[in-house]
């Protein structure tokens, strides 16, 4: 009986959350040109938005309107999807990073609780190693106990930063993984432990 009742609550917020979404939407454009329209479309609407909608919204906004961090939140959002709208790792980052900017401020357990939430993805090994040229490759589905570690310090740092973001963890994550923090050729790359460590430690990780 507790776990009808626990399905029905699941099932009750559910359909209170997609209702609260198309009010909001409703909202956002019957008072376009008020100010309060970017800050739903900013903190609230982007995420359940896919890219053609949320293109759609901004264009409807007028110039007067997008001065505000909101709508700037909005158009980030819109260049994250464009770019990397079809890999599923950008999902998955915002799952994990809103769970994140809500818990404690310590790095340490900020790494932990990213970890956690990562645990049951696949192993996959060479996943650094699979173009011709070295690029910063992000994945959040699969790893090896490397790009694990390092994905999760850069999801505990992105966090801790004052304007974390997918583009702010990517940049991390190369700071983690290259020399100098820059991916200049498969030589920057910090291929051995021993390397990876003094280098990290120089950098204050």
């Amino acid at each position: 009986n507790d776990s009808m009742m626990l399905l029905g609550l699941d099932s009750a917020f559910i359909s209170i959350r997609k209702e609260a979404i198309e009010f909001q939407r409703m909202f956002a454009k019957k008072y376009i040109r008020h100010p309060i329209a970017c800050y739903i479309l900013g903190a609230h609407l982007m995420y359940g938005l896919s890219r053609s909608e949320l293109s759609q919204m901004l264009d409807s906004i007028p110039e007067p309107c997008r001065g505000c961090r909101y709508y700037k939140m909005a158009e980030d959002r819109l260049s994250l999807l464009q770019q990397y709208g079809s890999d599923p790792s950008l999902a998955e980052y915002e799952r994990i990073a809103a769970a994140l900017r809500c818990g404690p401020g310590d790095v340490s357990a900020l790494i932990c609780k990213a970890a956690k939430m990562l645990m049951g993805k696949p192993y996959a090994a060479g996943t650094l190693d699979s173009g011709a040229q070295e690029r910063l490759s992000a994945s959040l589905t699969r790893f090896d106990c490397v790009t694990f570690q390092e994905t999760c310090l850069a999801l505990a740092r992105d966090a801790m930063d004052p304007e974390p973001g997918f583009g702010n963890f990517l940049r991390r994550l190369e700071d983690i993984r290259y020399r100098n923090g820059k991916c200049d050729g498969y030589a920057s790359r910090l291929h051995y432990s021993t390397d990876w460590i003094i280098s990290n430690t120089k950098k204050g990780y």
